[in-house]
């Protein structure tokens, strides 16, 4: 490996979070929120939610089990807070008014499973009482095979989360991540939204990182770091094809897809210092060949290209003062804009819902989560608000495409909290609250929540 190439190997990790971080270890899973070790002022009270009772009308365990899983996903929501009731069933209009107003409850949902001559078929009814009016706010059937009883619930969870909120819900969605294994070796993990079921994805020799998804497809790129080249792989999740996209000298990494999926920025190194370049689907197919436009021209290390929906680009550099810092770019005049100021910025991650970017940003020694809102790129100065304030730093954020949630990579104390761990955990916008998704000793990165739903079972 050339000492060009290392150089800026080590630029790109430090940006977007350390390659070689140490420890292994399996992570452990369960169907529930694993328990919280979060430091700091991020929680919020636990105010203002809505109190649902849940009754399970016929005795299964399927039932017992699809119960536990929509109440898992709601309970991140932290808008609804649950307890368990027994009945046999739905409580006409006055025993809803007893539980609105002894005690204190909004909403019945009323779960029963029934049995189909398809031994593997699972349905699945749930009714939703308003416990002050009792107007059914939400009846349907749901049906699945067993085996999918977890993504079953996942489904109906969804619906509640539209019906009773008016938001979309992320429950079916799924989250890949980096697992550190050894120096040279790094495999890239796939599990629901929470981090369960966390299995294996990109297993293969080499450091397999910076996993990005495609915007319309089940497609996830990724670059494949070997001890003297670097690959950037797209694996389609439907075919279980992983096909090299570019393998220049230098890095190849962190492709950012328009939402027409014709044009992608993407971050190359082939003159030595990282540069974004953008890739034309049109263009290439004129020229019968891959066309590669480069877009920034400087001396310094552009990394984190964001394609946004107008056709302009975020992207992180430390062109101009030597640490790294957030610019925008128009790219029908070429000018280059920074955002951001002061301290190290970086890792932008682009919200089309509030048009916005999360980033991290180092304050008093600490990586903290930082927001901008994008529709003030107008004005003269745009401001910077901070999201985060506790010990631990908090990096490669990664906001869910309904703009409530945020990703991101946290060195957090293990349940001895005497030894600290980066592990994958999720910031809630509205609430404050944090919850950590993984643990163990073995060092997890670079979070990335997929915009399709359940893209591989």
């Amino acid at each position: 490996m050339s000492l060009k190439f290392l150089k800026v190997i080590i630029f790109a990790s430090c940006f977007t979070t350390s390659f070689y971080a140490a420890d292994n270890d399996q992570i452990k899973q369960s169907d529930s929120i694993k328990k919280t070790y979060f430091e700091g002022k991020d929680f919020s009270a636990q105010a203002g939610k809505s109190k649902c009772f849940i009754f399970c009308l016929n005795d299964d365990e399927n039932l017992a089990k699809m119960v536990q899983v929509i109440e898992d996903d709601l309970k991140i929501t932290d808008v609804f807070e649950f307890a368990l009731k027994k009945s046999d069933r739905i409580f006409d209009q006055k025993e809803h008014f007893v539980l609105f107003e002894k005690e204190q409850s909004d909403y019945s949902f009323y779960l029963q499973s029934f049995q189909d001559s398809k031994i593997d078929s699972l349905k699945i009814k749930i009714v939703i009482k308003n416990n002050y009016s009792n107007a059914t706010e939400f009846e349907n059937v749901f049906e699945g095979k067993r085996k999918d009883l977890v993504w079953l619930g996942h489904n109906i969870s969804n619906n509640i989360m539209e019906v009773l909120t008016g938001k979309k819900g992320i429950f079916m969605q799924q989250l890949v991540y980096c697992k550190f294994i050894s120096q040279w070796h790094k495999v890239i993990m796939i599990s629901d939204y929470r981090g369960n079921g966390a299995h294996e994805l990109v297993s293969g020799k080499g450091i397999n990182s910076v996993p990005t998804w495609h915007q319309s497809s089940p497609i996830l790129f990724y670059t494949k770091l070997m001890p003297s080249k670097s690959y950037l792989i797209a694996a389609d999740l439907k075919t279980n094809k992983h096909k090299i996209v570019c393998d220049f000298d230098g890095l190849n990494m962190q492709p950012s897809v328009s939402q027409d999926g014709k044009k992608v920025a993407l971050c190359l190194a082939k003159t030595g210092n990282s540069e974004i370049y953008l890739f034309d689907k049109d263009e290439s197919e004129k020229l019968k060949k891959r066309a590669y436009k480069q877009i920034t021209k400087n001396s310094g290390n552009n990394v984190s290209p964001i394609y946004l929906p107008n056709g302009n680009l975020i992207f992180c550099s430390d062109f101009e003062i030597g640490i790294p810092q957030i610019y925008h770019m128009d790219m029908k005049t070429n000018k280059v804009r920074r955002l951001t100021k002061g301290s190290y910025s970086a890792a932008p991650s682009y919200c089309n819902e509030r048009n916005s970017i999360v980033y991290t940003k180092v304050v008093d020694g600490i990586f903290q989560l930082f927001t901008m809102d994008l529709n003030d790129l107008d004005k003269k100065s745009i401001k910077e608000e901070q999201l985060t304030f506790g010990k631990g730093d908090k990096q490669d954020p990664c906001v869910a495409d309904n703009g409530d949630y945020i990703y991101f990579s946290y060195r957090c104390p293990d349940s001895s909290k005497k030894n600290r761990t980066m592990q994958i955990a999720v910031l809630n916008i509205a609430s404050k609250n944090t919850h950590v998704l993984t643990d163990g000793k073995d060092t997890k990165s670079f979070p990335k929540l997929s915009i399709l739903e359940k893209v591989l079972s």
